[in-house]
């Protein structure tokens, strides 16, 4: 782990053990990250209302783990050249590993725009560095598929939920085939 200030590797043990109870393969992946080098960014908690909070850079990227209540969020990325990013400007990981997968032919399961295989041990740091290289636009493109169907999953008819579920992994497939870039 490289990190300048010690508090701050305290804090992202402390945040790890935490963590790993919530969300063992997401905490497992991040001691992956420190361990191959990443620097911890930012690292506290708890803070009121249990409120755990990581972030590591890995090369021009940087992941940010996060708890809240007892709710653990999947990791979340972006550029860490934007300037104090925003949480909005974050994107799932899941999707960059979705978008690394096709890129090259790597077999990942797709049942549901939210429900997708991450396996962030074996992928995450394949799709960050992926990334890292060929710049956002995958992601970005997958990302616009999927935010299309978080804003209207609210249809109270199953067959339409389904249908417009089929739609967007249609569009995700899409966007995640177009502009292929392989290295």
């Amino acid at each position: 782990m490289t990190t300048a200030d010690p508090p701050a590797a305290d804090a992202a043990s402390a945040f790890l053990d935490y963590y790993a109870q919530q969300r063992p393969e997401a905490a497992r992946f991040a001691r992956l990250l420190l361990d191959d080098g990443g620097r911890v960014v930012s690292a506290w908690g708890p803070e009121q209302m249990a409120v755990w909070h990581l972030e590591v850079q890995r090369g021009g990227m940087l992941v940010m783990f996060h708890s809240e209540r007892g709710y653990a969020e999947w990791p979340r990325i972006v550029r860490s050249s934007a300037p104090g990013p925003h949480w909005d400007e974050y994107r799932p990981i899941g999707l960059a590993v979705f978008a690394w997968a096709r890129a090259h032919g790597v077999p990942f399961r797709l049942d549901g725009p939210d429900d997708f295989d991450h396996d962030l041990e074996a992928y995450g740091r394949d799709a960050l560095d992926w990334l890292d290289r060929v710049g956002d636009a995958p992601l970005q493109r997958v990302y616009q598929a999927w935010i299309d169907h978080r804003l209207a999953r609210g249809a109270r008819d199953e067959s339409r939920q389904r249908s417009h579920a089929v739609a967007v992994m249609e569009a995700m497939e899409a966007a995640a085939g177009s502009g292929h870039v392989g290295n």
